[in-house]
Protein backbone atom coordinates (compact mmCIF):
# COMPACT_ATOMS: atom_id res chain seq x y z
CA UNK A 1 0.00 0.00 0.00
CA UNK A 2 3.12 2.51 1.06
CA UNK A 3 4.49 1.81 -2.93
CA UNK A 4 1.14 2.84 -4.28
CA UNK A 5 0.66 5.75 -2.12
CA UNK A 6 4.67 6.78 -2.73
CA UNK A 7 4.01 5.60 -6.94
CA UNK A 8 0.91 7.22 -7.24
CA UNK A 9 2.94 10.79 -5.36
CA UNK A 10 5.66 11.25 -7.16
CA UNK A 11 3.34 10.55 -10.81
CA UNK A 12 1.60 13.97 -9.60
CA UNK A 13 4.59 15.81 -9.13
CA UNK A 14 5.79 15.07 -11.82
CA UNK A 15 2.95 15.53 -13.87
CA UNK A 16 2.26 18.64 -11.83
CA UNK A 17 6.17 20.03 -12.89
CA UNK A 18 5.49 18.94 -16.78
CA UNK A 19 2.35 20.98 -16.83
CA UNK A 20 3.74 23.74 -14.91
CA UNK A 21 6.58 23.91 -17.93
CA UNK A 22 4.13 23.61 -20.54
CA UNK A 23 3.50 27.29 -19.94
CA UNK A 24 7.05 28.35 -20.47
CA UNK A 25 5.50 27.39 -24.36
CA UNK A 26 2.23 29.74 -24.12
CA UNK A 27 3.07 33.01 -25.64
CA UNK A 28 3.42 36.17 -23.08
CA UNK A 29 0.09 37.72 -23.70
CA UNK A 30 -1.78 34.06 -22.92
CA UNK A 31 0.65 33.54 -20.22
CA UNK A 32 0.12 37.47 -18.56
CA UNK A 33 -4.28 35.92 -19.12
CA UNK A 34 -4.05 32.53 -18.16
CA UNK A 35 -1.46 32.85 -14.92
CA UNK A 36 -3.83 35.15 -12.80
CA UNK A 37 -7.06 32.97 -13.50
CA UNK A 38 -5.38 30.07 -12.46
CA UNK A 39 -4.02 31.44 -9.62
CA UNK A 40 -7.34 32.58 -8.39
CA UNK A 41 -8.90 29.52 -8.95
CA UNK A 42 -6.25 27.28 -6.39
CA UNK A 43 -6.89 30.02 -3.74
CA UNK A 44 -10.48 29.57 -4.12
CA UNK A 45 -9.78 25.55 -3.81
CA UNK A 46 -7.59 25.81 -0.97
CA UNK A 47 -10.01 28.30 0.62
CA UNK A 48 -12.93 26.11 0.16
CA UNK A 49 -11.19 23.03 1.23
CA UNK A 50 -10.30 24.76 4.61
CA UNK A 51 -13.82 26.14 4.87
CA UNK A 52 -15.32 22.69 4.45
CA UNK A 53 -12.93 20.84 6.76
CA UNK A 54 -13.15 23.79 9.62
CA UNK A 55 -16.92 24.42 9.58
CA UNK A 56 -18.02 21.16 10.70
CA UNK A 57 -15.27 21.07 13.82
CA UNK A 58 -16.38 24.78 14.80
CA UNK A 59 -20.15 24.15 14.59
CA UNK A 60 -19.42 21.06 17.27
CA UNK A 61 -17.56 23.37 19.87
CA UNK A 62 -19.95 27.09 18.99
CA UNK A 63 -23.36 27.66 18.29
CA UNK A 64 -23.87 28.20 14.60
CA UNK A 65 -24.64 32.00 14.61
CA UNK A 66 -21.71 33.52 16.58
CA UNK A 67 -19.86 30.74 13.45
CA UNK A 68 -21.45 31.54 10.70
CA UNK A 69 -21.30 35.56 11.11
CA UNK A 70 -17.28 35.45 11.93
CA UNK A 71 -16.70 33.46 8.49
CA UNK A 72 -18.89 36.11 6.89
CA UNK A 73 -17.58 38.83 8.44
CA UNK A 74 -14.02 37.65 7.70
CA UNK A 75 -15.06 37.49 4.10
CA UNK A 76 -16.37 40.60 3.76
CA UNK A 77 -13.46 41.93 5.55
CA UNK A 78 -11.02 40.01 2.98
CA UNK A 79 -13.28 41.48 0.08
CA UNK A 80 -12.88 45.23 1.52
CA UNK A 81 -8.76 44.21 1.34
CA UNK A 82 -8.81 43.48 -1.68
CA UNK A 83 -10.72 46.42 -2.62
CA UNK A 84 -8.35 49.06 -1.56
CA UNK A 85 -5.27 46.96 -2.90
Amino acid sequence: MLLWIMGFSALGSVGAVCCAALFLFFPESIRKVLIPCLISYATGTLLSAAFLGMLPNALLQAPAIPVIATVLAGILGFFILEDKA
